[in-house]
């Protein structure tokens, strides 16, 4: 490459020159600088996208030059925490200290070994989900040990399997030393922090606190030669302690190949402290708990509609806006039931929901007509008016929204005349009261899949029901959730369902051949499908709009925008029978009822299929054991699963694709 005269070697020139420089500039999102004199005399500093001051130094070059850099976190969970607070003292006069609450409340974990984690800080996530329900906390200490492991270093090797199993007492848990129980204890003999690497080498070599310190930034920062030198000075102190050189060597080695993957507990702590607090309102707080989350989100319609699919899985009502209830929040009724906002309605801003609120003080509006009259219509405008009608914000008076809608135009604009004949005083002079327009009953209501599309339009989700609700178990077993895609790495092999909206085709410009591109919308969010000629062609009669669909594909993150390329489509309904390879049954053998197996076998033969059903059988001596169920085939349906759940309980099934 390096030859004068190679072909490679102006790009050889060229990446040399460039090799150790600052890639791109970046803003840290908490950072922040502090000095002793105005920065500009001590760096070059630049502005950002939002003309803030930058430095032009990265956070090491800035600590060099005898600059302290804090990072200063704001959390948005730490406000909804705190409107979660007001909202309980408001409706249930209970004032909540949350440096009082329990550490072990029974809801609080039931709630985390769940994975009903929607809206709890830190564990929305899929893959902290599943490592949840793996893990089953049931104390403090593992939760904060599940966000030490849930990291890419963790993840990518054997630890966190190695961790669960051992709180399982599914590998039993050794020391090296009987002085490194009481350090590694509460993580099962794993090594998983930086404190108990700094405690190690303190207990058993002797180490100082700076000591300490020096080896947990060398093991940190993998400065192997640095490692070397602490390896000496700790097999010397261990000397000094009476601990054989073979066992020191043997507990260094696995500090050494731990602490590349430590974490700071005291960080990993405050963050489940926070989590724990977050699973503890939901558990028993739930209306207020979402009711701030749904305010804290507003304008997010992805993260809305996930959190009323929530309140519906837990039998919590959210009600439709209604002017004389609603506020410029998410609220909570006398009766447990959440209210939804007049600021997240499309089209109502907030100086409309100002008037709203100010033209109610009087008392509650009776009809549309008295609330045009009272509301300044300033800040109003006809179209305001229609989306909150069709928002179910009048259905209070129990005409239909048809009707309504209308009567709206010519009700505002008499509404309009009366407030001006006021403000010019010819009210007052003729002593005339205006009266209400009669409205047109005899208009048919609109059908019920009319309404939820109004409300798609005006809030962004379905409110009072979904299309897609009698396959909510279908979508929640065998397709990724279209919410959970940013998770996702480009390129991923994927399985995804939903009803089709903005279906569109085109002519691909090689080949000249038709394509379509689509949107699919599940009952969290949606993505946006291409079906290239090949696949189209083999699936056109499947495809158009609002038809319900399932999909093979390969996510394409490659742009600025996610979509998916579809190569196989098949009707929703099909999905069971054509994606279902087997079914896995999990049973603990351990004390297991004699009468449990032919159970499973009647439930199995009642619900017949071409899926094959395994058994993941836990047993003391031999661990996990998977066995095939030989001439028993199942097709998973939401009925097969909750008989099964009936006698193996929750989480006992899980369906092979």
């Amino acid at each position: 490459i390096a030859h004068e005269h190679g072909p490679y070697r102006k790009l050889w020139d060229v990446s040399r020159a460039l090799e150790g420089l600052v890639r791109h500039v970046s803003t840290h999102a908490a950072g922040i600088i502090i000095g002793n004199e105005p920065l500009l005399e001590s760096i070059p500093v630049c502005r950002g996208t939002e003309n803030d001051l930058l430095s032009q130094y990265d956070m090491n070059a800035l600590k060099d030059v005898g600059l302290l850099k804090l990072d200063i976190l704001g959390l948005r969970t730490l406000s909804i925490i705190d409107d979660t607070l007001r909202m309980i003292e408001h409706h249930r006069n209970i004032k909540l200290n949350l440096s009082e609450i329990p550490l072990d409340d029974p809801a609080t974990f039931k709630l985390l070994r769940e994975a009903k984690t929607m809206g709890i800080f830190q564990l929305e996530s899929r893959g902290m989900r599943d490592y949840m329900r793996k893990l089953e906390p049931s104390e403090m200490e593992d939760l904060i040990a599940l966000l030490a492991l849930y990291r890419p270093g963790p993840l990518g090797s054997d630890m966190v399997d190695d961790f669960i199993h051992r709180k399982k007492g599914l590998v039993k848990v050794q020391y090296l030393h009987p002085k490194l129980e009481p350090i590694l204890k509460t993580t099962y003999g794993v090594i998983l922090y930086q404190e108990q690497v700094m405690r190690i080498a303190k207990d058993l070599a002797g180490f100082s606190l700076g000591q300490d310190d020096i080896l947990r930034r060398s093991m940190g920062s993998k400065n192997y030669e640095k490692m070397e030198q602490m390896r000496s000075k700790f097999l010397a102190g261990a000397h000094e302690a009476k601990i054989p050189a073979e066992t020191a060597d043997a507990i260094f080695d696995l500090m050494a190949k731990f602490a590349g993957y430590g974490f700071n507990k005291s960080h990993s702590a405050a963050y489940a402290l926070v989590s724990y607090q977050t699973a503890y309102l939901k558990a028993r707080y739930a209306p207020e708990f979402i009711s701030s989350l749904l305010t804290g989100e507003s304008g997010n319609h992805d993260k809305i509609s996930q959190s009323i699919f929530e309140c519906k899985k837990m039998g919590i009502k959210v009600l439709p806006p209604d002017v004389n209830e609603s506020t410029d929040v998410f609220g909570v009724t006398a009766d447990g039931a959440i209210r939804f906002s007049l600021s997240a309605i499309k089209n109502v801003g907030f100086p409309a929901v100002e008037a709203i609120l100010k033209g109610r003080a009087a008392g509650p509006y009776e009809s549309l007509f008295d609330f045009c009259q009272r509301v300044d219509l300033k800040t109003f405008t006809p179209k305001m008016l229609e989306s909150l009608i069709a928002a179910g914000a009048f259905d209070f008076t129990k005409t239909s929204r048809t009707a309504l809608k209308a009567a709206a135009a010519k009700v505002f604009r008499q509404a309009q005349v009366d407030q001006a004949d006021s403000q010019s005083g010819q009210t007052s002079l003729f002593e005339s009261k205006a009266e209400a327009p009669k409205l047109s009953l005899d208009i048919p209501e609109e059908s019920p899949a009319q309404a939820l599309m109004a409300e798609k339009e005006l809030l962004g989700f379905y409110l009072s029901g979904h299309p897609l609700s009698e396959h909510e178990w279908e979508l929640e077993h065998y397709v990724t959730p279209l919410n959970e895609l940013e998770e996702l790495p480009n390129g991923f092999e994927m399985r995804a369902a939903g009803l089709i909206r903005g279906f569109s085709k085109s002519m691909a410009k090689k080949s000249q051949e038709v394509y379509a591109r689509f949107t699919i919308e599940d009952l969290h969010s949606h993505v946006e499908v291409i079906a290239w000629p090949e696949t189209f062609k083999k699936y056109e009669k499947l495809l158009g709009k609002d038809k319900l669909v399932g999909l093979k594909g390969r996510l394409d993150k490659s742009g600025d925008r996610i979509q998916i390329i579809a190569n196989e489509i098949i009707d929703m309904n099909d999905m069971a029978v054509k994606w279902a390879k087997g079914v896995k049954l999990k049973l603990n053998v351990v004390g297991m009822d004699e009468g449990l197996l032919p159970q499973v076998k009647a439930i199995c033969e009642k619900y017949k299929g071409d899926a094959k059903v395994y058994f993941h059988m836990q047993t003391t001596h031999h661990g996990l054991m998977v066995l095939e169920a030989e001439g028993i085939k199942v097709k998973p349906s939401r009925a097969f699963f909750n008989e099964i759940y009936g006698i193996l309980g929750d989480d006992s099934i899980e369906i092979e694709l």
